[in-house]
C-alpha cells in the first residue's frame, strides 16, 4: 500500500523539478490597487428582552434594531508584469493582496506553462501570472 504512495510522491517531485526555469530580465513591475465600486451588505435586525426583578415586581425591557444596509467597497489588486527573456517579451499580471518583492531591472526566474508564466520573487516564491501578450525579439 505505501509503495504507491511513493512512486506518486517521487513522480511528482521528479515533475516538479522538471520545469525549464528560464532567466529573464524584469523590465517593469506595477502594483495596481484600485477602487471598482461599492456593494450593499444588509444585516438582519435583531431583538432583544430582558427581565429584571426586585422583590415582588418584574419588569420586562425590549429592544428591537431595525435591518440596516451599508455599502462595502470593493477593490481590485493586481500585479503587472514586464518580462524579457531569451526570445519573447512576456506581458503578464496576477490578482495579489499585496506588492510582489521584486526590483526593475534585475534578473528574474520563470518559466511559461500553457497560459500562465510563473515566477519566482527576491525571496524565492513562486507565483502564477496569466499571460496577456507575448512578443518576439
Amino acid at each position: 500500500m505505501k509503495l504507491p504512495f511513493l512512486a506518486l510522491l517521487f513522480a511528482g517531485c521528479i515533475y516538479a523539478a522538471s520545469h525549464n526555469w528560464q532567466t529573464g530580465k524584469l523590465l517593469e513591475y506595477a502594483y495596481d490597487h484600485s477602487y471598482r465600486g461599492s456593494i450593499p451588505l444588509t444585516s438582519s435586525g435583531s431583538a432583544n428582552t430582558a427581565v429584571t426583578s426586585t422583590g415582588n415586581t418584574a419588569q420586562i425591557y425590549s429592544t428591537y434594531n431595525p435591518p440596516r444596509t451599508v455599502m462595502m467597497p470593493v477593490y481590485a489588486t493586481w500585479s503587472h508584469y514586464r518580462i524579457e527573456g531569451k526570445k519573447y517579451y512576456y506581458g503578464c499580471s496576477e490578482k495579489t493582496r499585496k506588492p510582489v518583492v521584486i526590483v526593475e531591472g534585475d534578473p528574474i526566474q520563470f518559466y511559461p506553462d500553457g497560459n500562465n508564466l510563473f515566477l519566482k520573487d527576491i525571496n524565492g516564491k513562486k507565483h502564477k501570472a496569466r499571460i496577456d501578450w507575448i512578443v518576439k525579439h
